[in-house]
């Protein structure tokens, strides 16, 4: 609040909050802003629920996944091996869809397989299509602005409430 004054004197000002304590609310939010480790909490949680949508629709959120070659897999071993037409593409133990791991630090957040055989099916070989699992950055770009910018909100609109 600032309040103006004259009785035949000169002009004063008084500004509450006190300045230091202006000073001080600004300092705590700048601070609040450059911890950035729970937006990159949230943002590797987006990219994990991305990955795992990606999965359950056959690569839904990026267009699809090209279909089996025959149609369909050969599934079992010895004389239970039979042939399953409805089987899910990249999805018949489980293990590449368990093995994607969402990170966040202080400094970064993402998401990624430890298994040799992840990036040549997300990215496809000379004899394998690509059936990507990961979104590009421009995919999810927009979401994760979103999230930084709820980030920085959240740290002002506590700067208005002091």
């Amino acid at each position: 609040m600032i309040v103006a004054s004259s009785r035949n004197a000169p002009i004063q000002f008084r500004i509450s909050p006190s300045l230091a304590r202006l000073r001080a609310a600004m300092r705590g939010a700048a601070h609040e802003m450059a911890d950035l480790r729970i937006p990159h909490r949230q943002i590797a949680v987006f990219l994990d629920r991305w990955v795992q949508q990606n999965f359950r629709t056959e690569g839904g959120e990026v267009g699809g996944w090209q279909p089996f070659a025959i149609g369909g897999r050969w599934v079992g071993r010895g004389s239970t091996r039979r042939f399953d037409p409805a089987a899910k593409l990249l999805q018949d133990t489980g293990r590449l869809r368990a093995s994607y791991e969402s990170f966040y630090s202080a400094r970064d957040a993402g998401i990624g397989s430890n298994l040799d055989y992840a990036e040549p099916q997300n990215d496809g070989t000379r004899t394998l299509p690509a059936r990507r699992m990961i979104p590009r950055k421009e995919e999810v770009a927009d979401d994760v602005r979103g999230i930084y910018r709820r980030h920085v909100d959240r740290a002002l609109g506590r700067l208005q409430k002091r």
